[in-house]
């Protein structure tokens, strides 16, 4: 996706059920312009800000705890939802 996916004219992306924010790192990897946000369940936000900090890419992805059944997804540009 980070590589066939034309995000040149978006700004922000959030991956619904990022998990370990795997997916956002690979796409501010690839696209520096994109603020990117990992949204997933309260327990989990831990673990993707670790592996986020690891990439050395907290500055440009972020983390938001939720349920997407209950909550407001946070706004973005573009939402990515997969294995969820």
């Amino acid at each position: 996706l980070a590589e066939r996916f034309d995000f040149g004219r978006y700004r922000s992306l959030c991956d619904v059920g990022g998990a370990t924010g795997l997916l956002c790192i690979e796409v501010a990897k690839r696209h520096p312009h994109l603020a990117c946000t990992s949204f997933d369940l309260p327990p989990v936000e831990p673990i993707a800000r670790r592996t986020i900090a690891a990439a050395g890419l907290a500055d440009r992805v972020r983390t938001a705890a939720g349920d997407f059944f209950l909550d407001p997804l946070p706004e973005a540009d573009v939402i990515t939802m997969g294995m969820i």
